[in-house]
């Protein structure tokens, strides 16, 4: 059942971010927790919320294309580690929107609003990057990383995305 996000209101969800006590858990284990939110403009997006870690996590902004599926971006999420926001529209306008609602809702989240990442694959990619220069013209929100795969995501070379969004590999 999708929640009703307010963006006006403070704590619009039912539940917690995973807490630092929980850190021990270990990151190859399975994403903790999702939602199904309905953001006031009728957008549908999924959070995931990854283990519990010792520092507060990215959040993950990501437009999937038609040959990936969530199970991949989870992978990068908690090997990053990151809060997973999955936008469900494929139209520039919907992806601006999830865009903009991660960046002021990133800390109640549970992630680290400095650490903002942009994903995508195969048709998602050509919109993240408009996204990414719509955000670097306006000055806002401040994106740390994006990463475009294109023409699809092998889940064998996840190892990979993940250096490259937490800011540890090479670009290409």
């Amino acid at each position: 059942m999708p929640f009703l996000h307010d963006r006006h209101k403070r704590l619009a969800f039912p539940f917690h971010a995973p807490a630092a006590q929980d850190a021990g858990m270990p990151r190859h284990q399975t994403m903790a927790q999702d939602a199904e939110l309905r953001l006031r403009g009728g957008l549908d997006v999924q959070v995931t919320w990854p283990p519990a870690t010792t520092e507060r996590p990215a959040l993950l902004v990501v437009l999937p294309g038609a040959s990936t599926g969530a199970p991949v971006w989870g992978r990068l999420a908690a090997g990053i580690p990151a809060v997973l926001l999955m936008v469900r529209g494929r139209r520039f306008d919907d992806a601006c929107e999830a865009l903009e609602w991660g960046a002021d809702h990133a800390a109640e989240l549970g992630a680290d609003p400095r650490r903002l990442l942009l994903a995508a694959d195969r048709g998602g990619a050509g919109l993240v990057a408009a996204l990414a220069r719509h955000a670097r013209d306006r000055g806002w929100p401040p994106i740390a990383r994006h990463v475009l795969v294109d023409p699809e995501l092998d889940p064998a070379r996840a190892g990979e995305l993940v250096a490259l969004l937490a800011g540890k590999g090479r670009t290409q």
